[in-house]
């Protein structure tokens, strides 16, 4: 008889994965679901994968999601090629590599925006200021904070991901573009006495509308209460989404420390920036299929 799902294969569930500063253009996160093989599975190159398949339609679909995930090329698999080739051989005799594409890096001080950029500032506009698309992250503080060190960190990763201190502007024209900021964030400092206080003061600043023309997409504010220190960071979406949390926290940690300990700072250069692919993304797209449809007066 057929081997069960749970005979076979089992299912782990893995955290969010980010790959960059808003290029997902979505904050809804989630995971993927990940096969691993059970220790006592043991399939050779040559191995027959009909004994895995055959046990549930469902698994071979998990092994595709896997196969997708689970490689740095990111090769797609199709299922009709799992379920037609018996042997793993045979399954790589039949894959397309595709060639990996390449965005180039654009020059300049003003870039086109992205299309999901173009509509979180039209929402932004229609509402005259909204704080629907806020990403805020409020934690505490130890007493041996580096506030000096920690504002430092800060406009370093801004400036290594430029699209969180990109303003949106427009021009004679009617049309809109981003501009890179030359200023640096600044902290502000609160000190507040009592939780009550507190908490309205958080809300307050989460509430409180982003100027997109004029200032960053990031706020931060530090709050001292008694002996206690508070900070809370606020994104707004059009520069950062839940993908970007944890790049973003990560590096920050890497450059404070840095900062701390007056050593050098290794993070990795990056080839390009939101504007060079907002930039691809205008330039790639046909507008054949984007035509507004007549309107017929009667």
């Amino acid at each position: 008889p057929s081997r069960g799902l749970g005979d076979v294969y089992k299912r782990q569930r893995e955290a969010s994965l980010g790959p960059c500063f808003g290029m997902k253009g979505g904050a809804a996160g989630g995971g993927y679901a990940q096969v691993v093989p059970m220790e006592e599975m043991n399939l050779h190159f040559t191995g027959d994968f009909h004994a895995i398949t055959s046990a549930h339609n469902l698994l071979s679909a998990m092994i595709d999601n896997h196969i997708y995930w689970g490689n740095e090329l990111e090769i797609d698999l199709p299922l009709t090629i799992l379920f037609n080739q018996k042997t793993v051989a045979g399954i790589s005799s039949n894959l397309v590599i595709d060639k990996l594409l390449v965005i180039p890096k654009a020059e300049g001080e003003q870039f086109p925006l992205s299309f999901a950029q173009e509509r979180l500032l039209f929402i932004e506009r229609f509402e005259e200021g909204t704080d629907t698309y806020h990403i805020p992250q409020f934690s505490s503080l130890t007493d041996s904070v580096n506030l000096s060190a920690l504002e430092k960190a800060f406009n370093c990763v801004i400036d290594r991901h430029s699209v969180l201190k990109t303003v949106y502007v427009t021009d004679d024209n009617d049309n809109d573009y981003q501009s890179v900021l030359t200023s640096e964030l600044k902290i502000n400092k609160n000190k507040v006495s009592s939780d009550a206080e507190l908490i309205q003061s958080v809300k307050n600043t989460i509430s409180t509308p982003f100027d997109l023309g004029q200032e960053m997409s990031i706020k931060v504010e530090h709050y001292i209460l008694d002996e206690r220190q508070y900070l809370l960071i606020l994104w707004h979406h059009i520069a950062f989404d839940g993908w970007s949390s944890d790049i973003f926290m990560r590096e920050l940690s890497e450059v404070y420390e840095a900062h701390c300990q007056s050593s050098d700072i290794n993070l990795p250069t990056l080839d390009i920036s939101y504007a060079d692919y907002a930039i691809w993304q205008k330039g790639s797209v046909s507008y054949t299929h984007l035509t507004l449809p007549t309107i017929c007066s009667v």
